[in-house]
């Protein structure tokens, strides 16, 4: 899975329903790119895309079981990873990472809300 592939994933678990013009607001991606994206996780069975409500041709993204799972599992294995780099390093360079995850957890966070 690229890692577009995988902030869109996220964004979808985060946001039920988003559409997929939200995703490509939200993320800095082309509608094409945004399409192609989506048709790889959905032959994945990561994501379903259901036809909205007030505009058939707009379609609502939401993520599957599978994806939930798998979102879960990766961001565990993420956390385990960094928790095991931050330990084998200096407690200056520890704290700039830590500066780093909180600057780009803040940078998804605005990009999901």
């Amino acid at each position: 899975m690229s890692y577009k592939s995988f902030l869109i994933l996220q964004l979808v678990v985060e946001k039920e329903g988003i559409s997929q013009h939200d995703i490509g607001q939200r993320l800095g991606l082309s509608k094409v790119q945004v399409s192609r994206l989506l048709d790889l996780l959905e032959d994945e069975a990561m994501v379903v895309r259901i036809p909205g409500n007030e505009d058939s041709r707009e379609k609502n993204i939401y993520s599957t079981k599978v994806a939930k799972r798998n979102c879960t599992i990766w961001n565990l294995e993420i956390e385990q990873m960094l928790k095991k780099s931050l330990k084998e390093i200096s407690s200056e360079l520890c704290m700039k990472g830590i500066d780093f995850l909180n600057s780009w957890h803040n940078s998804l966070k605005a990009i999901i809300s």
